[in-house]
């Protein structure tokens, strides 16, 4: 069984930073999942870890996002 969460742009904006990118802010870093916040457009990029490198699969839409 999986579970999940749904997290609004504000909500992930308010999440401490991690790590600061070249234009993105790493908010969520699960060790095998990493949400990163736009800085510049506010978009949500999700990235996970596959086969050995980090890899978006999902990115740049704003609104609700779920992990």
């Amino acid at each position: 069984m999986s579970t999940s969460a749904i997290y609004t742009a504000d909500e992930i904006r308010d999440l401490p930073t991690l790590c600061v990118g070249q234009c993105c802010s790493l908010k969520i870093d699960t060790g095998t999942m990493r949400v990163w916040l736009c800085r510049v457009g506010d978009g949500v990029s999700i990235e996970r870890y596959r086969d050995g490198r980090w890899t978006v699969v999902e990115g740049g839409c704003e609104g609700q996002v779920e992990l």
